[in-house]
């Protein structure tokens, strides 16, 4: 049985409203992150897996086990007119930003954006060499930015908004991480208004209080968390960017044997927000209740690894619990990874107060935070 991959191309950065045919025998177009299953067998399929500009055909066996031994790449080097493309797209999806008739409709567009940056290093560049004007805005990166700046205010559309500046953080994350190699973002951003715009929209999440059933308070406490865990990516992806552009300024300044400058680093700008006092206090309590899970996780998994070695009898109910535990107990990659990234912001706060000489975040902490603590 042969089936035509599918074919995604950013024309609107909409992965599933545009997805259309290929023929069977070129594949060459295709360029998307998700898989696009090309044959099928009884035990085993071939899908292609895309990154950047690598196109690999990775066979897939019983059970969903890839055979990663097995994968053939094919490098599809980019073209100038898909550069002219992007670009042209880009301009597009801003005017479209602008006229979204609401809030909802912009977190569509901006989930768009966030999706194809994943599967495009050449997005990422032109997202902050982009001039477009956006309502006074030079460029989609500086507009988008710019939305952090307008304070979350309870109200009737309260989640909403919480909804959009999660978008908006998790956009400019995709669009930063690990692009310290490829274009600086540090022109376009300023790290001192981001930094501090970061923290107040993430304080005043939880301002933000449900005014429906149960569900949707909880809904509202997922968005609350998702949005601290957001925020503490980015902090990382713009630390990273940081440090390399302080590296660059460093090795020029001594080549011409000038005086070396130190910058003021992301965590800095983090440490004089006027809003730290209370984001590092809703942070440091997402970070314990994300610490007893796992705690939680592992505990509960090493009394099942106990259990299994003194029941091997009943093998296969043993099996059933496993997978329900599986399920329903141990931690996703995508807590941890949030987990790792909420404990690294803190231990670099703390270091970048320590360089300061000062003791403000365990200081803060120990008085708005002492239940946790202990």
């Amino acid at each position: 049985m042969q089936i035509s991959p599918t074919l995604c191309r950013p024309r609107h950065l909409d992965p599933e409203r545009l997805r259309a045919r290929l023929g069977a025998e070129k594949y060459e177009k295709l360029r998307h992150h998700e898989a696009a299953v090309v044959s099928t067998a009884p035990m085993q399929f071939q899908l292609f897996a895309l990154s950047s500009d690598t196109l690999a055909i990775l066979p897939l066996m019983g059970r969903g086990k890839a055979a990663q031994d097995m994968c053939i790449a094919a490098n599809r080097p980019a073209r100038t007119e898909q550069r002219l493309e992007l670009s042209r797209l880009l301009e597009i999806f801003a005017f479209d930003l602008v006229r979204a008739r609401d809030d909802m409709e912009r977190i569509h567009l901006i989930n768009e954006l966030t999706a194809a940056a994943y599967s495009s290093v050449e997005l990422k560049q032109l997202f902050f060499e982009d001039r477009t004007q956006v309502q006074g805005c030079t460029g989609i990166a500086l507009f988008l930015a710019r939305q952090l700046s307008h304070p979350i205010r309870a109200g009737i559309d309260g989640k909403t908004r919480v909804e959009l500046i999660l978008s908006v953080v998790r956009t400019l994350d995709a669009m930063c991480f690990d692009m310290q190699l490829q274009t600086s973002c540090l022109g376009k951003l300023s790290l001192n208004e981001l930094a501090g715009n970061l923290l107040a929209r993430g304080a005043e999440s939880y301002s933000v209080s449900g005014k429906g059933s149960d569900a949707i308070d909880m809904h509202l406490r997922v968005l609350q968390e998702d949005l601290v865990d957001a925020e503490a990516a980015l902090l990382l992806s713009l630390d990273a960017v940081q440090q390399f552009e302080d590296f660059r300024l460093h090795q020029r300044q001594r080549m011409h044997g000038l005086l070396v400058e130190r910058s003021t680093s992301v965590m800095q700008h983090v440490l004089r927000s006027p809003a730290l006092s209370l984001w590092l206090s809703k942070f440091f309590k997402r970070l314990c209740i994300a610490v007893s899970r796992a705690a939680i996780a592992i505990e509960n998994q090493q009394e099942l690894v106990a259990s299994e070695s003194g029941e091997e009898e009943v093998e296969e109910e043993t099996d059933e619990e496993d997978d329900e535990f599986d399920e329903c107990e141990a931690l996703s990659p995508h807590q941890m990874l949030s987990l790792w990234r909420s404990v690294t912001v803190l231990e670099l706060l703390v270091k970048s107060d320590i360089t300061l000489g000062s003791d403000q975040v365990l200081g803060e902490l120990l008085r708005t935070r002492k239940d946790y603590i202990e």
